[in-house]
């Protein structure tokens, strides 16, 4: 029996010793180490922590790419546009094209804006659930002049242009481009932790008001009637009034570009944070959990021949 006895806690020592040499780490962490147990458990759950931070904010990273992304398309697009629009100048064929090519690139820019990523739409603000912008196939009869409009008649379709997209001051909840074309949330934008102190805001909207610029200014584009008999400095006008528009669009989505530049850097810099504490971390539960390769693998040998030694 004591025999028995001997053989068996050779046999355990020599399972502890095979498992320790193949994990590199103790097989009893408490029983061994007594009280840096505790500091190895605590330095276990900083690393479980930093590891869903870091998770998370590789998936915010993509989100913030590719939306600065589609903004750059945006605008690439619309600079585009610009280059071709002062055929509009000249009325005729040349306006009729110009208003086709509106009407497209608000088809476009609405595909666009309605990305999503992971499942969650990315220009819907705080409602990822919700697609930020609805049917815009409105936008390209939006604006109506009479033939031959007069300058006072074309101020005033100007100011009404305004008020619709929320561009002239006042409550933007409360404008008709929230109500009928914009689909998402004008609570503000969705934020996220990317670590244990900080939390971001991040991303654009389709409400932002870059993008109701560049709608406001395509859907001037796309009604042409007045070049039918407007005079030559009224037509200038209209068509110089939505240039602007264009360009003040496309200024502020070089902005948000930047924007969405700098919080994809701080994400970067947070991971880069999160993987050298991770190291740090599992480097310290290595020294309280580890043992020796050689001392263990000396062990296991010296194991391995005492029990061969107590079967014979």
């Amino acid at each position: 029996l004591a025999m028995r006895d001997a053989v068996t806690r050779t046999d355990h020592a020599l399972q502890k010793a095979q498992q320790e040499l193949t994990t590199g780490l103790r097989q009893d962490v408490y029983a061994e180490t007594g009280f840096r147990a505790a500091q190895s458990l605590d330095m276990r759950n900083r690393m479980e922590r930093i590891d869903s931070f870091a998770v998370n904010n590789q998936l915010l990273a993509g989100k913030i790419s590719v939306m600065s992304e589609q903004l750059g398309q945006i605008r690439t697009s619309v600079q585009g546009f610009l280059a071709n629009a002062l055929s509009l100048a000249g009325g005729g064929e040349g306006a009729a094209a110009v208003a086709r090519e509106a009407g497209a690139l608000i088809s476009a820019i609405s595909t666009q804006l309605n990305t999503a990523y992971a499942g969650e739409f990315l220009f819907s603000g705080m409602s990822t659930a919700s697609a930020p912008v609805k049917d815009t196939s409105t936008l390209t009869q939006l604006s109506v002049l009479p033939d031959g409009a007069t300058g006072a008649q074309m101020q005033a379709e100007m100011d009404r242009l305004n008020a619709w997209f929320g561009l002239g001051g006042g409550d933007i909840t409360r404008s008709d481009y929230v109500g009928t074309i914009y689909g998402g949330s004008t609570e503000g934008l969705q934020s996220a932790q990317i670590d244990e102190y900080s939390r971001m805001e991040y991303g654009v909207s389709a409400n932002d008001e870059a993008i109701r610029q560049i709608f406001k200014g395509l859907t001037r584009f796309a009604n042409a009637s007045c070049d039918v008999s407007a005079s030559a400095d009224d037509r200038a006008a209209w068509i110089e009034e939505a240039m602007s528009s264009l360009s003040a669009g496309v200024s502020a989505i070089q902005n948000r570009e930047a924007g969405l530049g700098n919080q994809q850097s701080l994400v970067e810099g947070a991971s880069l944070r999160q993987k050298n504490l991770s190291t740090i971390y599992n480097n310290r539960v290595v020294e309280i959990e580890g043992v020796d390769g050689y001392e263990a693998a000396t062990r296991f040998e010296q194991l391995s021949a005492q029990l061969e030694a107590s079967y014979k």
